[in-house]
């Protein structure tokens, strides 16, 4: 069984704790030995991360009949784009990041392909330098077509080196945080209700092409209400056509499993469930939805790329795929205004919950298609409105010129694990001030996205640079962000503050 320590809530459900425990089987004993996971994550919420982080933080002690996997833990190497829950979830588990890249896709989500294709060699040059053994990839969510990457590192895995540092020894795992668990769930029922897997085929496709014959991989659901809410027949019909179609392709073994925060790890849903009439009344909405934003980008012309169902073979990002999330590609170079102003003006219409903005791309949600319950559903003809008014705004601007802001920071230097630089005292001082400081908390821009310095690391000079350039292009910056109500937000360089140590 897991020790209980620190890290575990002291109030911790006997549930939540069966699941932790239950998480962690899975990882440690699902596999064959040296056959590295892959593991798309879906909703992965800074909660949810969290308990994924703390169960892969502990130790596993044998079993009574002397199998198990002994005194181990995994070793975490994250990818500098990662999102802000990433770090969040971080700050409440004993676990030392050790990064593969310099801040690639800080601000931006523009390919980045000298980054993208050194991704193999940076895993294993953090692998050989450190002397750690297994260990856990964190993906980034701005990482499109990364699965072309994991050929070399399996390669790699399979020599004699790795072999030898890594027996008896759990796999590796690679967890991609660039699933929507909107996404999987729609996708998935639709394909399911309908009964067609042209769906389940289509999402399929842009992986198993370049996924390794290797690896192991399964699909971790968060809680999601789609997910939850489906009935148990639906799960044995699409885990026997979602391995066929992998079968026919590739010999990966692919397992998807539900894992919900407080609940069970399994498919045992009541099958009496009437989410299934919600899902289809659902796809007409999702119809008109995407009609209402199409129409409302007509004045920009190419200048504006919407993402829908059509662009995927264009743009094969996973998360384009949930249909009522609003994901945009702008050419601000030929526009008046940017990715981050668009946002902010959604924001203040109150029209979406921007997820991430940057000078070029925008990825929201509005309370239409995924609010907590479905009495809350916003009209939508009222959002209509609303998008048209603020686009209306938005056409009569000119074009300027704008000062794009760098996209990479310098590798990070970790002065102290993030939980630990988290919980000492702190002082709020000036950016020029926190030079060569340890920074006691994540600064990121706002609306959420990828943070420039995050707890523990050590503020340079680059850091410096890349914070000024991007508040003086209009981007804002929250600190705190662990805790979103204490949040500062810079209205301009002289107004900057950074937490550091004391």
């Amino acid at each position: 069984m897991t020790e209980q320590n620190e890290y575990f809530p002291a109030n911790m459900s006997p549930q939540w704790r069966a699941s932790v425990e239950a998480l962690v089987d899975f990882f440690h004993f699902s596999a064959p030995e040296n056959r590295p996971w892959y593991c798309p994550i879906a909703g992965g919420s800074s909660q949810s991360l969290n308990l994924l982080l703390r169960s892969l933080s502990h130790t596993h002690e044998p079993d009574e009949e002397g199998g198990g996997i002994p005194e181990q833990q995994y070793n975490i190497i994250l990818t500098r784009g990662s999102h802000i829950s990433v770090y969040n979830a971080l700050l409440t588990t004993p676990l030392r990041p050790y990064y593969t890249l310099p801040g690639s896709h800080t601000l931006t989500n523009l390919p980045l392909p000298d980054s993208v294709e050194s991704v193999a060699k940076a895993v294993k040059k953090v692998w050989q330098e450190n002397k750690i053994v297994n260990f856990l990839l964190l993906m980034g969510t701005t990482y499109d077509g990364f699965l072309i990457n994991l050929e070399p590192i399996r390669k790699w895995m399979q020599t004699d080196e790795f072999r030898e540092k890594n027996k008896g020894l759990a796999p590796p795992i690679f967890l991609d945080l660039a699933w929507s668990a909107k996404s999987i769930a729609m996708k998935v029922c639709e394909g399911a209700f309908t009964k067609q897997m042209q769906h389940c085929d289509g999402w399929l496709t842009s992986i198993h092409k370049t996924l390794p014959s290797s690896f192991t991989s399964s699909i971790l659901v968060f809680h999601h209400k789609y997910a939850r809410g489906i009935a148990k027949d639906f799960f044995t019909r699409f885990n026997s056509s979602l391995n066929a179609t992998w079968q026919r392709s590739c010999s990966t073994s692919f397992r998807p499993w539900m894992f919900q925060e407080l609940g069970m790890l399994g498919y045992a849903f009541n099958p009496k469930s009437t989410w299934r009439k919600l899902w289809e009344a659902d796809l007409v909405r999702i119809k008109e939805f995407q009609e209402i934003l199409k129409r409302g980008f007509e004045t920009f012309g190419d200048a504006v790329v919407l993402l829908c169902d059509e662009h995927i073979q264009q743009y094969p990002s996973i998360s384009a795929m949930c249909p009522w999330r609003i994901n945009i590609y702008f050419d601000a170079e030929n526009l008046g205004f940017s990715g981050i102003e668009f946002a902010s003006r959604l924001e203040q219409a109150g029209i979406v919950v921007v997820e991430k903005a940057t000078q070029f791309t925008v990825l929201a949600l509005p309370p239409i298609g995924f609010s907590r319950t479905f009495s809350e559903i916003a009209d939508l003809e009222v959002f209509a409105q609303q998008w048209n008014d603020v686009l209306k705004d938005l056409s009569h601007l000119e074009p300027t010129e704008l000062q794009f802001v760098p996209t990479a920071t310098p590798a990070p230097i970790i002065a102290k694990v993030p939980s630990e630089a988290f919980k000492d005292a702190r002082m709020m001082i000036s950016l020029e001030d926190s030079l060569g400081r340890t920074a006691g908390n994540a600064i990121a821009p706002y609306p959420p996205g990828v943070p420039i310095i995050a707890s523990g690391e050590i503020i340079s000079p680059a850091h410096v640079a890349a914070i000024k350039s991007a508040v003086s292009n209009h981007i804002l910056f929250k600190t705190k962000l662990y805790f979103p109500a204490d949040a500062l937000v810079f209205s301009g360089v002289d107004d900057i503050k950074v937490e550091v140590l004391i």
